[in-house]
């Protein structure tokens, strides 16, 4: 919360501001709920807490309902020893009440104490929050903002949270050879789709730079995946190849669906690095890339890339 802190607070919201302003721009930004909702002026709750503190939010739901474990008042202090202060989420504690830290919970109590620390917990980022908010009404009207949900808010300014594979796979074409009913490609889709969340946009920077997808036809424009097959005698001792700035893979014919899951949850996970487009492997991309846009061309043959490379 220092002034040099909250500077790059204000920063951060003229990205946004950008980002609202420019539908060409996405921030790979994962911000909870909790502060989208207050940039919007939309009431917090409980779900709020959950979204950045699961394990406090549990406890206060296990104090709250702790008569229903058998906990009743001639018990509960020799179960409970908290008094009304609260942590937050930099390590310091507050007071909830005056003199709160020499005041003991008690099971009359205890509800007051957990709405006292849920209030502290989710007003804790105020001051951050208005930071945020003074950027982004140096780029456009902070009025606006309210017209807008926190999800409407978080989708235009950041793209889908997760990366929808029935989208993904509308936007795919197929290199050379290379059909979406063959059993590697299958077994890719099916990876991708028993995914998590945070998987699917790893494989999504692995492949194109970016852990979103964009959110609007426009905003695609003609970009397509393109999926290629990685020719091999020996398919299953490979790793997948991504051409990130051709937004590409070269998939190698993995022959069960375990070994093409691990194949590929290896690769996004371990390969970071990228390499330039001046490579060997890149110049054949491009042209298995110009291939795959002609039924006409025929396929020539090349040397294979490094089997963990990332382009």
């Amino acid at each position: 919360s220092s002034a040099r802190e909250l500077g790059w607070f204000r920063f951060v919201g003229q990205l946004l501001g950008l980002a609202l302003r420019q539908k060409e721009t996405q921030l790979p930004l994962n911000l909870p709920s909790l502060v989208w909702k207050q940039l919007v002026s939309q009431p917090l709750d409980e779900s709020d807490l959950r979204g950045t503190d699961e394990l406090c939010w549990q406890s206060l739901q296990k104090l709250r309902t702790i008569d229903q474990e058998g906990v009743d008042a001639a018990l509960f202090g020799d179960v409970i020893f908290e008094t009304f202060q609260a942590q937050l989420s930099d390590g310091s504690e507050v007071e909830l009440l005056p003199g709160g830290r020499h005041s003991r919970v008690t099971f009359e109590s205890r509800h007051d104490y957990c709405d006292a620390v849920l209030a502290a917990r989710l007003r804790e980022s105020r001051q951050q929050c208005d930071a945020l908010l003074q950027g982004i009404s140096l780029v456009l009207p902070q009025r606006l903002l309210s017209l807008f949900t926190w999800e409407q808010l978080e989708r235009l300014a950041c793209g889908s949270a997760d990366v929808s594979v029935e989208v993904l796979r509308g936007r795919t074409k197929y290199g050379v050879g290379v059909s979406s009913v063959q059993r590697h490609v299958r077994y890719f889709w099916a990876a991708l789709r028993g995914f998590t969340p945070e998987q699917r946009s790893a494989f999504l920077r692995f492949v194109w730079g970016r852990s979103r997808l964009p959110i609007s036809a426009a905003e695609w424009g003609d970009t397509r995946f393109t999926l290629h097959t990685k020719q091999s005698p020996r398919p299953d001792a490979l790793f997948p190849v991504a051409h990130t700035c051709f937004f590409s893979l070269e998939l190698p014919a993995y022959t069960s669906a375990a070994i093409c899951r691990e194949r590929l949850l290896y690769a996004i996970t371990h390969c970071l690095a990228i390499d330039i487009d001046t490579t060997t492997g890149a110049r054949e991309n491009r042209q298995l890339t110009a291939w795959s846009s002609s039924e006409d061309e025929e396929e020539e043959p090349g040397a294979p890339p490094s089997p963990t490379a990332r382009r």
